[in-house]
């Protein structure tokens, strides 16, 4: 049995040998192979890009003006573009004849809704149909491919052929005043 022992561990550490004089020469030469190799050479140059740009030399005037600039713009522009949005959408002031009319029976439904003045046109906002039971507003879903009205008094539902097309309605809204000579926007 000691016979058995001795070989098995001298040919355990013969194949360690081994092993250990492949990886001796195989690791420097994959060393070698990889070292000559572009490898990672796009984020060095990245690298040594923004260093040079963080290495620009920079007056402080320029950093003063810059600042000032970030600061004020906000300041000037936010006004002007909150005086231009509320010019092109006022709330009627000046009531015409027709801006009482904001609610009639179309097909199955009271509608009611509210004009707004926009570009110097009046167009219908806020357009909602009424639950035929209570005269709750409804509640209105219109996906891709449905279309559901839910009253949320009186749970009264309707889907589908059983509602009004709200472009129809809008659409009848605007003939009805185009009928009395009132010059309003087709959406």
């Amino acid at each position: 049995m000691d016979k058995k022992n001795n070989i098995s561990e001298w040919k355990r550490e013969i194949i360690i040998g081994g092993l250990v004089a492949i990886f001796s020469f195989a690791l420097p030469t994959l060393y070698d192979w990889i070292k000559n190799l572009p490898f990672l050479t796009t984020l060095k140059n990245i690298g040594h890009i923004i260093l040079s740009i963080l290495i620009i030399d920079v007056k402080i005037w320029h950093v003063i003006i810059f600042t000032i600039i970030l600061i004020l713009l906000p300041l000037i522009i936010i006004p002007i573009i909150a005086s231009k949005k509320s010019s092109t959408r006022t709330p009627i002031t000046k009531s015409p004849i027709f801006a009482s009319y904001t609610e009639d029976k179309f097909k199955k439904w009271k509608w009611s809704w509210d004009w707004i003045l926009k570009n110097d046109i009046y167009e219908i906002e806020n357009l909602q149909a009424h639950c035929p039971d209570c005269d709750t507003i409804l509640m209105q879903d219109i996906n891709f491919s449905y279309m559901e009205y839910t009253c949320p008094r009186c749970n009264y539902f309707a889907r589908n052929a059983d509602c009004d097309n709200v472009d129809q309605i809008e659409h009848l809204i605007l003939d009805e005043v185009k009928r009395k000579g009132v010059k309003v926007k087709f959406l």
